[in-house]
């Protein structure tokens, strides 16, 4: 901030700035016996020894943005946001390199599949991805799947009105989702005719409530883009007795 002017900037420390601590086993012997998380009371950053003579975290915030943002010059950090992420880097795991283990592979494995495409892609055909947030709690925000984010380019792009409207009749919206494939120790949580397997191919998902934006014109339309390209097509539909979950298919699909 600088002469009243109100400037937003991302920063990233790159290393870890704070730990969930679990009690010791040795003071909860139960642990492992029908474990429950309070939210209020176990699941709290910490962040410091709360030392008095330590710098306080705005004033952390505040040197870490001079040091990344040194061309911008700041005076006071007016609030914050704060977004936490493992920082145990991903690794190819497996005797055969089978596997990849990292966190928030829902949904960065798509991200980085849908982006690679738009890099890769050749022709003039228009392609568009996008990216929304906050689907985990409810994407009711403005960058998330209800939002007005995804239209409001659209018609930046296309004009509004009838030019819109036959842009969008004309276009396919693909929801890539993650799916989960058979636990080789919980293999019954599966449907016995729906066992999609790692490296198996991409997978179909299907729901009678209309959890997921699948049909048959859709699935159709996508196993023969697939059978072009000579790739495996997986399907899944979760078990009669039990729920699924959802993606913003449906939302983003009107």
């Amino acid at each position: 901030m600088e002469n009243k002017e109100i400037k937003s900037v991302l920063i990233d420390f790159r290393r870890p700035v704070a730990t969930v601590p679990s009690l010791a086993i040795h003071l909860n012997r139960d642990v492992h016996k029908n474990r429950t998380n309070n939210p209020q009371k176990e699941v709290v950053l910490l962040v410091s020894s709360g030392d008095g003579d330590r710098r306080s975290f705005r004033q952390l915030l505040l040197e870490q943005i001079q040091h990344e943002h040194a061309n911008i010059p700041v005076a006071e950090v007016l609030d914050y946001e704060i977004s936490c992420y493992d920082v145990q880097p991903p690794a190819v795991i497996g005797l055969n390199d089978d596997f990849i283990a990292a966190s928030r592979l829902d949904n960065l494995l798509s991200c980085y599949a849908a982006c690679r495409s738009i890099i890769d892609a050749s022709g003039d055909t228009p392609a568009v991805m996008v990216c929304n947030d906050h689907e985990e709690v409810g994407s009711l925000s403005a960058s998330g799947a209800q939002g007005p984010f995804l239209r409001s380019t659209l018609e930046r792009l296309c004009g509004t009105g009838e030019t819109m409207d036959r842009a969008m009749d004309s276009s396919v919206l693909l929801s890539v989702d993650n799916a989960h494939a058979v636990h080789p120790n919980y293999e019954d949580k599966h449907d016995p005719q729906h066992r999609p397997c790692l490296n198996g191919g991409p997978v179909i998902k299907y729901n009678a409530n209309q959890r997921y934006a699948t049909n048959s014109e859709t699935a159709a339309l996508f196993r023969n883009l697939c059978q072009t390209l000579d790739i495996p097509v997986q399907q899944i539909a979760m078990r009669n007795d039990m729920a699924c979950g959802s993606t913003i298919g449906p939302i983003t699909a009107p």
